[in-house]
């Protein structure tokens, strides 16, 4: 495990005072006449998280036993496998699957400090995978929600609670949402990125565009902030929506553009063809469900609530079930 942090288990030290007088011991007790008083050195304990050699995962399962060695109190590290809805097929070297341990008080720590969501979360990531070095940077979005949701079913468990209101009689419900049976949609065995965005229906371009990553989200995320600290008080200009649609865009009619160009253009788009390009995006769904369906619970009403599953601070959080 990366930056791992060395724990110190210091013994205690018996300490003699040397005026002190020797209490009167019988001849037969030489064996306690002969003892003297030890001082034990301060021992140096790995962390738990240091792997070398022999994995010191339990994988695939919750045990809960837990070990003392030489004095330091050492966790089992929980791990599970995560399938990823790209099914690894937008990666040069990633599988299908991504293995996770669960979160910690450090993780806990940096999810609480971080000023930046995509930027801490992927940092969390990071450190919590097992068995690859691939930078969890490299994620899709609906890869990098897939490890969200596996990442607090083994940290913090799989009953997640929300709150939503019938939009027919207006209350308000808190509903448990089991994580291990939210549904998933993943990518087509033949998919292909980059994918095919045309002809637009008015100026019959043909565009080539990918999903976004984590590296997107946090370039949009900084940039955005950056402008806004410098335009507080303008509402109407917020750059996110097509700062999205530039890094999505590849090519346009077989030429592959820079920065500048994808922004002239997507700035530019008649409407028509804008709105096409969000249809499409819109309609090619993969990943968690974030979205559910329940029965309102006023007796009278029986009317169809939505809820979200979104990772707020209280996603990560657990929820006992009779809450």
């Amino acid at each position: 495990m990366d930056n791992s942090t060395a724990n110190t288990n210091v013994s205690r030290v018996a300490r003699i005072n040397p005026n002190m007088v020797a209490p009167q011991m019988s001849p037969t007790s030489t064996e306690n006449q002969n003892k003297t008083a030890e001082v034990q050195k301060p021992q140096t304990v790995k962390s738990p998280y240091e792997r070398s050699g022999v994995d010191a995962t339990v994988s695939g399962k919750r045990n809960d036993e837990s070990s003392i060695t030489g004095g330091a109190y050492q966790p089992v590290l929980i791990t599970e496998v995560c399938d990823l809805p790209s099914k690894g097929l937008l990666y040069s070297s990633l599988g299908p699957t991504l293995e996770l341990r669960a979160m910690t008080t450090i993780e806990e720590r940096m999810r609480l400090s971080g000023e930046n969501f995509w930027s801490t979360m992927t940092a969390i990531l990071n450190r919590c995978k097992v068995g690859t070095d691939y930078d969890m940077s490299n994620l899709t979005d609906f890869d990098f929600f897939a490890a969200l949701v596996k990442l607090r079913i083994i940290s913090y468990g799989n009953n997640y609670k929300t709150q939503a209101k019938c939009l027919k009689c207006g209350k308000e419900q808190i509903i448990n949402v089991n994580l291990d049976e939210v549904r998933c949609s993943t990518l087509e065995d033949d998919f292909v990125e980059p994918f095919e965005i045309g002809p637009l229906p008015m100026s019959g371009d043909v565009l080539t565009c990918r999903f976004l990553r984590l590296y997107d989200h946090i370039s949009i995320s900084n940039e955005v902030n950056s402008w806004l600290k410098k335009h507080p008080n303008d509402t109407m200009n917020n750059p996110e929506y097509t700062l999205t649609m530039e890094k999505m865009l590849v090519t346009v009619n077989g030429i592959k553009l820079n920065d500048m160009q994808k922004r002239h253009y997507v700035e530019n788009m008649i409407g028509a063809d804008s709105t096409m390009f969000h249809d499409k995006i819109d309609n090619m769904f993969y990943g968690i469900h974030r979205l559910g369906t329940c029965k309102c619970e006023e007796k009278d009403c029986g009317a169809t609530v939505l809820y979200q599953i979104a990772p707020s601070d209280s996603f990560f959080r657990a929820t006992p079930l009779n809450n």
